[in-house]
């Protein structure tokens, strides 16, 4: 037997492999992930332990919903203009400080500062990140961003599976470990943030931008920020594929409104004495489904974008219809992880779409306007379920809505997307 190696030439050429990313940017995305699978898993519970209702948790949503929406922009241009590294790295270790708070506290005032600010944090991560990861595939070589972000879904849902099961497997030690993994999560995506290159695009200093009074200067900052809003905005209305996601996106976020964080009270209705254990379970049971859903996103690679959005409308908005009035708990479950595996099969299609239509330079900056108007709506979606959710008998309405609004979604992607 030889044992010379394989020539040169018969190896696989390096044009032949997917061009390698930074790990960390993974890493990143999985530790932040991680941190939304310890709270956003079990927040209501949290909560209700902290002496609020069902109806002052969405009031909290409100309010968060409102600082999202004024900071979405703002932030946006900041990691467009001076690093998306940097405003992911703010978002990090602000979130970590809050969950050190939250766990601290029970006054309901402090709760909702802080959860106030945890809203302004999140939107230090919007669209920085994915532009971020955006920017590193492009100069990578990646020609399409779909296979790239199915990856990058695989890392984020992960940790949520992770986070998710490790909420249930300490509910043991009380409700705080919601807070304190939420907290530690977050500190790691920041070393694993500080870790990772930077890829945001070149900024032109003009030849008077560092000199001046201070005012002079924090003048022109607020200026240039908002230009660089105004021409990301401008990119928006130009681009029919980037209107076309937004009206899309304006019909998913208001049922999510409705399904997000209605199983939680549903868990404390169907298993009132493990309801910290069964939403941790629950939760990472929804993730595996995500995680189906994703793989299934890739596989059925060869329909066209069309196709599989119609696809996830309506196998979405099918299993929460049937799954109204279930008297059993585990065939609410079995029928909410049908409605999130078929829902998991469009974000990563709207975001390679967002990224491969929006220039380099204001990539960032076109997924947070594109959040803003989410955010807005978002926040009536919450009134909504504020002011009608005092009982859990008026969960089954709104999710009914919810169901509804994802085939209304397949219906206007069959009608407006011609891609």
């Amino acid at each position: 037997m030889s044992t010379e190696s394989t020539p040169t030439e018969l190896r696989p050429a390096a044009a032949d492999r997917a061009p390698a990313l930074p790990f960390g940017i993974f890493g990143v995305t999985f530790f932040l992930a991680l941190h939304r699978g310890f709270f956003f898993s079990s927040d209501v519970v949290f909560f209700t332990s902290r002496g609020l209702s069902f109806a002052q948790f969405s009031l909290l949503e409100v309010v968060s919903s409102i600082l999202i929406a004024l900071c979405e922009a703002p932030t946006g241009a900041i990691a467009d203009r001076y690093g998306r590294r940097l405003s992911v790295g703010i978002s990090c270790l602000m979130r970590s400080a809050i969950f050190a708070v939250l766990l601290a506290t029970s006054s309901f005032g402090v709760i909702a500062l802080s959860y106030a600010l945890l809203g302004i944090a999140m939107t230090f991560q919007s669209g920085a990140l994915n532009g971020w990861f955006a920017s590193l595939c492009q100069k990578a070589g990646h020609e399409s961003l779909e296979k790239p972000f199915l990856r990058l879904y695989h890392y984020q849902l992960a940790g949520a599976l992770g986070g998710g099961l490790l909420t249930a497997a300490l509910a043991g030690y009380g409700t705080g470990v919601v807070c304190m993994g939420a907290a530690l999560s977050c500190l790691l995506a920041f070393v694993a943030c500080a870790m990772t290159p930077d890829a945001s695009p070149e900024r032109s200093h003009g030849p008077d931008a560092d000199t001046g009074t201070p005012g002079a200067r924090l003048r022109r900052v607020v200026m240039d920020l908002w230009t660089h809003n105004r021409e990301a905005a401008q990119y928006v209305a130009g681009s029919s594929a980037l209107r076309t996601v937004l009206i899309y996106k304006i019909i998913i976020i208001l049922a999510a409104c409705g399904t997000f964080k209605t199983w939680q009270p549903l868990m404390q209705a169907y298993f009132p004495d493990d309801a910290l254990t069964v939403a941790g379970l629950s939760w990472s049971a929804f993730v595996l489904c995500s995680l189906g859903g994703n793989t299934l996103a890739g596989a059925l690679g060869w329909l066209s974008v069309r196709a599989r959005l119609i696809l996830c409308g309506v196998m979405s908005g099918l299993p929460l219809l049937l799954a109204v009035g279930l008297p059993s708990g585990a065939l609410a479950l079995a029928f909410w992880g049908l409605y999130i595996a078929f829902d998991a099969i469009k974000y990563p299609l709207l975001d390679a779409e967002v990224h491969e239509n929006a220039p380099d330079t204001h990539r960032s900056t076109v997924e947070s306007l594109l959040s803003l108007v989410e955010g807005t709506l978002e926040i009536f979606g919450y009134l909504l379920i504020a002011a009608v959710a005092f009982s859990l008998s008026a969960v089954w309405p709104i999710i009914v809505g919810a169901a509804l609004l994802h085939i209304i979604s397949a219906a206007f992607v069959y009608i407006r997307w011609h891609k």
